[in-house]
C-alpha cells in the first residue's frame, strides 16, 4: 500500500515597513508615478549631456547650438523620429536623405530609435564629414538666429523654398529652448 502524504504549510509573511517597524495586515498601496519624457525633452536632455561631458574639449557645443539644432529639428521632423517625407523619402528627426540616410541605415536597421537617431547626428556633427565642417561654421556664427539659420543652410540643406518657408518656426522654436 502507498501512501500519499500531503503536507499543508501556512506561511504568516510579516512585512517590515521602511523604518524596519513588522506590520502585519496589508500594505497601504502606493503609487509609483513616472513621468514619460517626450521626444523632444529626450533629444533637448541627450545633448544638453554630451555638451556637459565635452566642455572642456574644443568640439563642446554651446547652448545657442543645442537650441539652433533643437529649432531646425523642429522644423524637419517635429520630433518625430519616425517622420518620413512623403515626396522626398527623408527619414527621422533630421530628414536624413541619400548616402546620410544609407548610413544610418547602416549603422542602425531599417527602424532606428531616437537615440540611435541622436547618436547619429552627434557623430554627424563631430566626426571628420563634411557635416562637421558645416557645423563647425554654424558654431562661428553669433547669436541664436544667426545660428539657426546656419544649422538650416549648412547642415540641414533644404531647398530655397522651404528655407524661406520654414526659417520663421526653426527661429521661434530655438526661441523657447
Amino acid at each position: 500500500m502507498k501512501y500519499i502524504w500531503i503536507v499543508i504549510l501556512t506561511i504568516t509573511i510579516n512585512q517590515l515597513t521602511p523604518n524596519n517597524y513588522l506590520y502585519n495586515g496589508s500594505l497601504p498601496e502606493v503609487e509609483i508615478c513616472q513621468k514619460r519624457m517626450t521626444n523632444k525633452e529626450i533629444i533637448y536632455s541627450r545633448l544638453i549631456r554630451h555638451y556637459r561631458q565635452k566642455e572642456t574639449y574644443k568640439s563642446y557645443y554651446t547652448k545657442n547650438d543645442i537650441a539652433a539644432i533643437m529649432g531646425n529639428l523642429y522644423a524637419e521632423s517635429h520630433y518625430n523620429p519616425q517622420a518620413i517625407n512623403p515626396t522626398s523619402k527623408a527619414y527621422g528627426i533630421c530628414q536624413w536623405l541619400g548616402s546620410r540616410k544609407k548610413l544610418l541605415f547602416d549603422t542602425y536597421g531599417e527602424n532606428p530609435t531616437i537615440n540611435q537617431q541622436i547618436d547619429y547626428l552627434i557623430w554627424e556633427l563631430e566626426h571628420d564629414s563634411y557635416e562637421s565642417k558645416q557645423f563647425n561654421k554654424v558654431k562661428q556664427s553669433k547669436g541664436l538666429i544667426n545660428k539657426t539659420r546656419a544649422f538650416c543652410i549648412l547642415v540641414e540643406r533644404p531647398s530655397k523654398e522651404e528655407v524661406r518657408m520654414s526659417i520663421g518656426k526653426r527661429i521661434r522654436e530655438a526661441k523657447t529652448i
